[in-house]
This record gives structure tokens, sequence and C-alpha cells, in this order.
């Protein structure tokens, strides 16, 4: 087999590979989400997914590449992450501050 083969046969491997994880990692948000274990992690649902793509990548593209992908990934998704962060510490606590009003208002 030929270097354009050999390729070839790596690269649908790696998209096989890929894909499975991608239908799997599907099943398991789905399972997160309808059970309320996804609350505040959808940046983190983001990153798993990258990484495993930049892994995927490596063997293809070489790590010198997947290293300027991880770099740029992060200066790009960095903020992204941090704002859900704290997007989902704000309805946390708007959703606690409602909790202790209600329950002072029952108390009188």
């Amino acid at each position: 087999m030929n270097d354009s083969g050999a390729f070839g046969a790596l690269f649908g491997a790696i998209l096989g590979a890929g894909l499975l994880f991608g239908l799997a990692y599907n099943v398991l948000i789905g399972y997160m989400r309808r059970t309320g274990l996804d609350e505040g992690l959808a940046w983190l649902q983001v990153v798993i997914g990258v990484l495993v793509t930049l892994l995927l990548a490596w063997p293809l593209v070489g790590l010198e590449a997947v290293l300027v992908l991880l770099a740029l990934f992060a200066a790009t998704g960095a903020p992204m992450a941090a704002g859900n962060i704290v997007r989902a510490w704000q309805a946390r606590q708007a959703f606690l501050d409602r909790i202790r009003e209600e329950s002072r208002g029952d108390a009188a």
C-alpha cells in the first residue's frame, strides 16, 4: 500500500472512531440533559468534544498542528467557558434568592 493509501486507511479508521464517539457522546449528553446533570456544564461538554477531535486529528496532522489548534481553541473558547460558568452561578444564586424570599414570606 502506498503512502496515500495508508493515509486514506488511517483517515477512514479515525473518521469512523470519531463518528462512534459522536454518537456515544450524544447519548451521554442527552442523558445528562434529561436528568439535569448538565446544568452549567455546556462549556465542559464542548471542551471535551474539541479535545477528542484534536486527539483524533493528531495521527493525521501531527502534534505541532494539534498544539497550534489547541492554543487557538483555548484562546477563543476560554472567554465563553468563563461566561458560561458565571451565568450558571448567577442563575443558581437567583434561584436560591427566590427560595429564601418565598420562605420568608411563608414564615410571616
